[in-house]
């Protein structure tokens, strides 16, 4: 009987486990709204510079040595943008399931104006691609995003020197001029690279880049479970020893 009961609580125990895993999992991003399809980039597209302008990052990201364009490991076989604008963009943009950590990465700028970054959920900082502020690459924050409800639509925006001071909000307004774009989702739904198009007539949306990782953060709903059935092994394990 002991071992029969030992047996069922052990199989209870690896579903906690397994609940407790699926959970940490289970956070993706997603994009949602009227994303306009854009597969055919400019030639120019991807020729990111470090924060003293000098360095081309162009072949560290998007190009071969060729000045093809490649993929980041863990992509698609085509890498086409979601792109947001003043037309479709309020409402729309990336989404995660589930809460999560989520990473920003600096990658880059191509722009001649003052572009930053920002988030409301890590407290005024940013990342800026020029002045005595700018950002270095790979510069990373890391910030809890949770709002109750899944999907939800991330916080963050980016702004702009051009045109008087203008910015492009995920899931909010973007202004005339700009766009919001989106990398194809690699990693298995957990990263995606953000763009911004600052309106000064490329058109190649790479104006400011970074890269956004989720990691998922654990429901703790299976632990009681756990503690509890790690309570009963234990007294079963001492019955027993008493017994024999």
């Amino acid at each position: 009987m002991m071992r029969t009961t030992t047996l069922k609580l052990s199989a209870i125990l690896a579903a906690a486990l397994i609940a407790v895993s699926s959970a940490a999992s289970a956070a993706t991003l997603s994009i949602v709204g009227n994303p306009i399809a854009e597969t055919s980039l400019p030639g120019n597209f991807g020729s990111l510079r470090t924060a003293d302008g000098t360095v081309d990052r162009n072949d560290a990201l998007f190009r071969d040595n060729n000045g093809n364009l490649v993929l980041p490991a863990g992509q698609p076989a085509a890498f086409g943008l979601s792109v947001f604008n003043s037309s479709n963009g309020a409402g729309g943009g990336l989404a995660l399931s589930g809460k999560s950590e989520v990473t920003f990465t600096y990658l880059g700028f191509e722009a001649g104006n003052t572009n930053t970054f920002s988030s409301n959920e890590f407290g005024g900082a940013f990342f800026a691609n020029k002045g005595a502020a700018a950002s270095g690459f790979g510069d990373t924050i890391t910030a809890l995003f949770d709002s109750g409800v899944t999907p939800f639509l991330l916080d963050f925006v980016f702004s702009t020197s051009g045109g008087g001071g203008q910015s492009a909000e995920n899931a909010g307004s973007i202004a005339s001029g700009l766009t919001l774009a989106f990398g194809p989702l690699f990693n298995n739904g957990k990263s995606v690279f953000a763009f911004l198009g600052d309106g000064a007539g490329d058109s190649d949306f790479d104006d400011m880049v970074v890269r956004i990782d989720v990691t998922a953060v654990p429901v703790p709903a299976a632990l009681p479970l756990l503690v509890g059935g790690l309570g009963v092994l234990g007294f079963v394990a001492r019955r027993r020893k008493r017994t024999a």
